[in-house]
C-alpha cells in the first residue's frame, strides 16, 4: 500500500475513504482535524469530564473499525458525530451521573458575564440527554437541523420539537435564577436576617 502525506487541506471525506483502505496517515490527519469537535461535543453532553478523553479514544477506535461503512457522498463530520453520540449514550446508560459540573471553558469579561455563563451552562447541563444533544449540536457547535437530526438518530420534526422544548426549559430555568444584589455585591436575607 502506498502511503500519502496528507495536508490539512484534504477533505474529511477523502481522509475517511483512505482510512478505510488502511491508511494510518490519513486516519491521523482525520483525527487531528476532528478531535476538537469530538471532545467539545462529549464535554458538553457528559457530566464526567474525566471520561471525555477515554470516550474520545473509543470514538476513534470505532471510527477506524467502521470506516469501510462510510459513504463519501455524505458529511464526514455528521457520520463522526453520530458515532460520538452513540458512544456518549452507551456511556450514560452504563453510569448514572449524580453531579452537575460547571463549564470552565468560557471566556468572560466581568463578574456579571461569568454569572450569566455559569447560569446558562448549569441550565444546559440539567436538560435531559435528548434535549441537551439537540441544543448543543445546533446552538453551540453550529450544525444544521438536518445534520443534527442525523447525528441524534431522529427525524427533523423530532429535532425541532426537542429544540423548542430545550429552549423553553432553558428560558424558564434562567428566569428562575436568583442573583445577588449587584449594587452592593452581597445577598440580602438568609440566616439571622
Amino acid at each position: 500500500m502506498t502511503r500519502l502525506r496528507w495536508g490539512s487541506n484534504h477533505r474529511l471525506e477523502d481522509l475517511l475513504v483512505s482510512t478505510s483502505r488502511g491508511d494510518s496517515i490519513a486516519f491521523e490527519e482525520f483525527f487531528q482535524q476532528t478531535q476538537l469537535l469530538v471532545v467539545s461535543y462529549l464535554g458538553r453532553i457528559l457530566f464526567d469530564k474525566g471520561s471525555v478523553n477515554d470516550l474520545a479514544q473509543e470514538v476513534y477506535l470505532r471510527t477506524w473499525r467502521s470506516s469501510g461503512s462510510f459513504d463519501p457522498s455524505h458529511s464526514a463530520k455528521t457520520w463522526l458525530l453520530s458515532i460520538t453520540h452513540n458512544v456518549a449514550i452507551d456511556y450514560l446508560r452504563k453510569s448514572s451521573p449524580t453531579t452537575t459540573r460547571l463549564d470552565d471553558t468560557a471566556i468572560v469579561v466581568n463578574q456579571g458575564d461569568f454569572t450569566a455563563v455559569v447560569d446558562l451552562w448549569s441550565a444546559v447541563d440539567s436538560l435531559d440527554l435528548e434535549l441537551r444533544s439537540a441544543f448543543v449540536l445546533t446552538s453551540v457547535l453550529g450544525f444544521s437541523y438536518a445534520d443534527a437530526a442525523l447525528i441524534c438518530g431522529c427525524g427533523l420534526g423530532a429535532l425541532k420539537s426537542r429544540l423548542f422544548r430545550a429552549r423553553s426549559v432553558l428560558m424558564k430555568r434562567l428566569s428562575e435564577t436568583e442573583r445577588p444584589d449587584e449594587e452592593d455585591g452581597y445577598i440580602t436575607g438568609g440566616i439571622g436576617n
